[in-house]
């Protein structure tokens, strides 16, 4: 299982705005692994956004741009390939780079059971579907 915390990000008068967030171990082609705190949004589709300066510092290798709707319309992003950690497993992902916080999206998150106790300090839990016991 993957675990994490919620943070308050900020307020929008008496609304909260939540942070759930886990740690992943990212990669280039190099192997060299480094644990990124990263926000789980599920309202992304692809499996992970990172900002340019942690894009270049792990050398990701360019894979071009492709087009992607926001709520504001659509956007072009460039698009670089990384490995993930997810489970034990080495996973070949496509990175979007983004301006802001690094975010982990639902392409990751397929066949996961994820909760979320939205309170500040809750616990963020990630548990994939194929290591089940049937208990």
């Amino acid at each position: 299982m993957i675990r994490g915390t919620v943070s308050i990000l900020g307020r929008e008068g008496p609304i909260i705005l939540w942070e759930p967030r886990i740690e992943v171990a990212v990669s280039g082609t190099d192997m060299n692994f480094q644990t990124l705190e990263v926000v789980v949004d599920t309202g992304f589709t692809g499996a992970l956004a990172l900002p340019d300066s942690i894009i270049q510092e792990l050398g990701l290798t360019y894979q071009g741009q492709r087009q992607i709707r926001l709520a504001t319309g659509r956007q072009s992003v460039y698009i670089y390939g990384a490995v993930v950690s997810w489970f034990g497993d080495l996973r070949a992902v496509l990175v979007h780079q983004v301006d802001g916080n690094p975010l982990v999206g639902n392409a990751l998150l397929t066949n996961c059971l994820l909760t979320i106790d939205f309170r500040e300090g809750g616990e963020v839990n990630i548990r994939p579907h194929w290591l089940d016991t049937g208990d």
